[in-house]
């Protein structure tokens, strides 16, 4: 009995090891293989042709990685920069290349290379180019945070071909006549236009309005409202509007922690059958005790009588297909050896044609 016990602590242990060993392989798995997406970048110039001593923006954008990226641009004429995007003059005319190299925060690099643009020279007569005007606006005057914002440049004078620079008042820069972004903060937003041309430039603001969203409602259904990735958005007590963060910037709980719970299953693990060996131990030796006790009580005539009579009353009882107690055992081996009952008689006439039992009261009609 006893080692039947130990077997199925066994068991039990083997199982709880088998448990913890595939908590231990998913932390693997999700920790190497599912934490991140694979790097990519696009890049490219805000104009495909420019004047010499003319500014000319390369933009470039990064997904995938941990969503934080550094940015290491080189090319033609000494082009250099560490930000997403760089504004660079060429002082001699011809082809103009540019590249960018970009690495995630999670140890992923890539380089692209944007294209070209080709540089013409100055023309000497500047003066005769009509004046430079422009505008920039916005497709709206207000909006909701995370919704997507337009924005649109337009240009006219100088010698016809511009270039468009953007700064906002959040640090954010763009190049082209147009583009989109959405804003995590509420407040009115300001967007700073540069427009060159034909070595004129001049600078454009427009703004606009954005509502924080409401509290306790869901986020804009807008499909664009999550354009970067590990980057979720979330409420302040000191800032009711929602604010951006990025998953990287949450500290790394992975494998020690992963560790720690495993030491903690395991350790339930096993003080869970330790207590089901002592408690199922003690179990087992009450009951043999139970059971000692009660057959030194209840038979010690059988153990004192015939035995082989005992036995061959009790078989002729089965043969008819009665079970006999031990207590109606005994009373009919008493009866019949005083003369009182004939004890193949009495089995015969309780004998149904299927199997009954029949205890010590049922004989009190012999009696």
């Amino acid at each position: 009995m006893y080692n039947m016990y130990m077997k199925n602590i066994f068991k039990f242990l083997l199982i709880s090891l088998v448990f913890v060993g595939s908590f231990i392989s998913a932390s693997f798995a999700s920790a190497q293989y599912y934490t991140y997406g694979t790097l990519s970048v696009s890049c490219r110039p805000n104009t495909y042709a420019a004047q010499t001593n003319t500014a000319v923006g390369w933009s470039a954008s990064g997904v995938g990685g941990n969503g934080v990226y550094t940015y290491s641009w080189s090319g033609t004429d000494g082009v250099s920069g560490n930000s997403n995007s760089i504004l660079h003059t060429y002082t001699t005319e011809g082809t103009k290349y540019a590249s960018i190299t970009v690495t995630s925060g999670d140890g992923q690099t890539v380089t692209a290379n944007c294209g070209s643009i080709f540089v013409y020279p100055l023309s000497p007569n500047i003066q005769n180019y009509p004046t430079l005007g422009g505008s920039c606006n916005s497709n709206v005057s207000s909006a909701y945070v995370g919704d997507n914002i337009n924005w649109s440049a337009y240009a006219y004078g100088g010698n016809g071909v511009y270039t468009y620079s953007w700064s906002d008042s959040e640090g954010y820069n763009s190049f082209g006549q147009y583009f989109s972004r959405y804003y995590t903060t509420g407040g009115m937003k300001y967007m700073n236009l540069t427009i060159t041309s034909g070595g004129q430039s001049i600078t454009r603001n427009c703004s606009v309005y954005i509502m924080p969203s409401a509290i306790n409602t869901n986020y804009p259904t807008n499909t664009n409202y999550y354009p970067v990735q590990n980057q979720v958005l979330a409420y302040t007590d000191t800032n009711p509007d929602l604010t951006a963060v990025y998953l990287s910037d949450v500290p790394y709980t992975g494998f020690e922690d992963t560790i720690k719970s495993v030491l903690f299953i395991t350790l339930l693990a096993v003080w869970s059958g330790l207590l089901s060996f002592f408690f199922l131990r003690n179990k087992k030796q009450k009951e043999v005790f139970v059971t000692s006790e009660e057959t030194i009580e209840e038979k010690p005539q059988i153990i004192s009588k015939d035995e082989e009579e005992l036995n061959r009353i009790s078989e002729y009882a089965k043969r008819h297909k009665i079970i006999l107690s031990s207590d109606a055992l005994v009373k009919i081996f008493k009866l019949a050896k005083l003369g009182k009952i004939n004890a193949s008689e009495v089995i015969k006439g309780e004998s149904k044609g299927d199997w009954v039992s029949i205890g010590e009261k049922d004989l009190e009609k012999y009696l």
